[in-house]
C-alpha cells in the first residue's frame, strides 16, 4: 500500500506542477512585464535662446535602446497640439517641436495616444531660473555664493562650467546635485583659472519619472542654461 500511495502523490504533484507552468505561460504577470517602449522626453531652453525645444523618442527595451517610431496610428501631443514625426541618421526617430520661450514658462501637458486609442497624459512645469546676485563684467577671485531662483521643487542636477583663455589650465567642470538654490564658487575653483576673460555656464537639469502603472516607462528631462562672460582679477593681498 505504501509504495502505491507514494506513486499517487508523485503523479498528482507532477500534474499540479505542469498545470501551474501552463497557466504561467498563458497568463503572464502583467506587473512584471516590461513595456515595449521607454519614453525619453527632453525639454531644453537657454536664456539666450528665443525658443524652447521639445523632443520625444520611443526607445525599444529601455533608456539606452534604439529610438524607433511607433505605429502609424500612435501620436504625441504637447498641450493638445500634435508633434511631427521625423528621423535623423545618428539620433534616430523622434517627435519634435519648438515653442517661443517668452510664452512657455508655466504648466504644460504631454499626451501619448497608442494604437488602441488609449491616451496617457503627463503634466510638467517649465520654470527658467536666474542667478542672484548677477555677476558684473569684472569680478574678484574670491568665494562667490550664487542663488538660483526660483529654487527647484526637488533635487536637481547642476552643471557648472568655468572656462578661461589658457590652453594648459584644467578649467572647472562640475556636476552637482542641489536640493536648494545655493551654488558656491570657491577660492579653489578660481585658482584653476588664469586671471582675465572667463566664461561661466550654469545648466540645471530636472528629471521627472513617468508612472509605470500607466503602461509607459520613461522620463521627462527639463534642461535650462545660462551663460555669463566677465573678467577676473586677483583679490588684494
Amino acid at each position: 500500500m505504501l509504495p502505491n500511495m507514494d506513486l499517487r502523490r508523485f503523479v498528482i504533484g507532477s500534474l499540479l506542477i505542469s498545470l501551474i507552468a501552463c497557466r504561467s505561460r498563458e497568463e503572464p504577470n502583467l506587473a512584471t512585464k516590461r513595456p515595449l517602449f521607454f519614453v525619453d522626453c527632453s525639454i531644453s531652453g537657454e536664456e539666450s535662446s528665443e525658443v524652447v525645444v521639445i523632443r520625444v523618442q520611443f526607445r525599444k527595451g529601455g533608456p539606452n535602446g534604439r529610438p524607433a517610431l511607433t505605429d502609424s496610428t500612435s501620436a504625441v501631443f504637447l498641450d493638445e497640439a500634435a508633434l511631427e514625426k521625423d528621423s535623423a541618421r545618428y539620433s534616430g526617430a523622434y517627435y519634435e517641436t519648438s515653442r517661443p520661450a517668452a510664452a512657455f514658462t508655466g504648466s504644460h501637458t504631454l499626451a501619448f495616444t497608442d494604437s488602441t486609442g488609449r491616451t496617457t497624459v503627463y503634466r510638467f512645469d517649465y520654470v527658467p531660473f536666474r542667478i542672484t546676485p548677477d555677476v558684473g563684467s569684472n569680478i574678484q577671485t574670491e568665494p562667490l555664493l550664487l542663488k538660483l531662483t526660483p529654487a527647484p521643487k526637488k533635487e536637481a542636477n547642476i552643471t557648472l562650467l568655468l572656462t578661461d583663455t589658457a590652453f594648459n589650465n584644467e578649467d572647472v567642470n562640475l556636476r552637482l546635485a542641489l536640493s536648494d538654490s545655493s551654488l558656491k564658487i570657491s577660492e579653489n575653483m578660481w585658482q584653476k583659472l588664469k586671471p582675465g576673460p572667463v566664461i561661466m555656464e550654469i545648466v540645471r537639469e530636472e528629471n521627472i519619472a513617468m508612472d509605470k502603472e500607466t503602461g509607459y516607462a520613461g522620463r521627462i528631462v527639463i534642461i535650462y542654461g545660462l551663460k555669463r562672460e566677465f573678467v577676473t582679477t586677483a583679490k588684494p593681498e
